[in-house]
């Protein structure tokens, strides 16, 4: 079984080569791709598995009544106007307040 090459044809891609390193690059490297693919893959659902265990033996944004959960959906607005909505200095309050009232009459409603 001893077979050997001593002229290979791969004049496309490798002009003078007389190994086989290319070719063996050439197969192993959509291999080793996905192998990375996969192993992003994989760590993508450990890291959800892990996190959500984590998440839920620390009691993380763990809302027990629905008390709890109408107070949250109250103060939503005014946490929305506090870190989103630019504020003008010539602004009337007046219509600062209106907005508020509708946002949380909307929050109520849902």
């Amino acid at each position: 079984m001893q077979m050997t090459v001593s002229n290979y044809e791969w004049h496309e891609f490798f002009p003078n080569v007389t190994h086989n390193i290319g070719v063996v690059i050439a197969i192993w490297a959509p291999i080793v791709m996905v192998y990375l693919m996969d192993t992003q893959i994989w760590y993508a659902i450990y890291a959800t598995i892990v996190g959500g265990i984590y998440g839920a033996f620390g009691h993380l944004g763990q809302i027990r009544t629905l008390g709890m959960l109408r107070s949250r959906f109250e103060s939503v607005p005014s946490a929305f106007n506090e870190r989103l909505v630019l504020m003008q200095k010539d602004e009337p309050k007046s219509d600062h307040h209106v907005m508020l009232y509708f946002l949380s009459f909307m929050f109520i409603l849902v």
